[in-house]
């Protein structure tokens, strides 16, 4: 994702790729070794604001933004960092909104990545009314307070549940690219230049 987004702005750079996680990247970070790497929302949020940011060490420069969000609409997860979206900070350097096949590939992967996240499923056969039920407890969790409270202490936002019964549709779409569009993922992952 680093790479497409570099490479849609037209940012050189040199790819490392041997930490094995954020904590290993994040002590590079702080070590300068490497100037650049990704984390996820609740670590930025627990980790990355409160010290390197705080600290001026590190600043946020964009975040992926779920490709059918509306743009400038920022998912719960990033509500109140002032960081863009990509696509919104895509725009506000090059004064248009990204496009493309490098466009469109990350489109896809944001799209299978956000599909395939944070799952629950359950085996074929489950009877309906079990998954009516947990679909119902899924849901009541956005308006529960309790929940909302200890989301944010454990990992500094309150979660966007859905459940539906369209989900398991939306989700085998989702997953479903192109193969045109898998075989140049496949090529462009192989033509790193390290």
């Amino acid at each position: 994702m680093l790479r497409l987004g570099l490479d849609m702005l037209g940012v050189p750079y040199k790819y490392v790729t041997s930490y094995r996680g954020s904590s290993a990247a994040r002590l590079a970070l702080q070590q300068n070794e490497i100037n650049f790497y990704a984390e996820s929302p609740p670590s930025y949020r627990a980790v990355v604001e409160p010290t390197l940011v705080k600290e001026g060490a590190a600043i946020g420069i964009w975040y992926d933004a779920n490709p059918s969000a509306e743009i400038g609409h920022a998912p719960r997860q990033v509500e109140g960092l002032p960081i863009l979206s990509f696509p919104d900070l895509y725009r506000k350097i090059k004064g248009v909104m990204p496009s493309g096949q490098l466009w469109d590939a990350y489109r896809t992967v944001l799209t299978v990545n956000g599909a395939m996240q944070r799952q629950i499923v359950l085996p074929p056969g489950v009877p309906g009314a079990a998954v009516a039920a947990l679909r119902a407890a899924v849901l009541r969790l956005n308006g529960d307070k309790e929940h909302a409270e200890e989301a944010v202490r454990a990992i500094g936002y309150v979660p966007e549940w859905v459940a539906g019964p369209d989900t398991n549709n939306e989700v085998r779409t989702a997953i479903t690219i192109s193969p045109d569009m898998r075989a140049f993922i496949a090529d462009y992952i192989r033509r790193a230049v390290k």
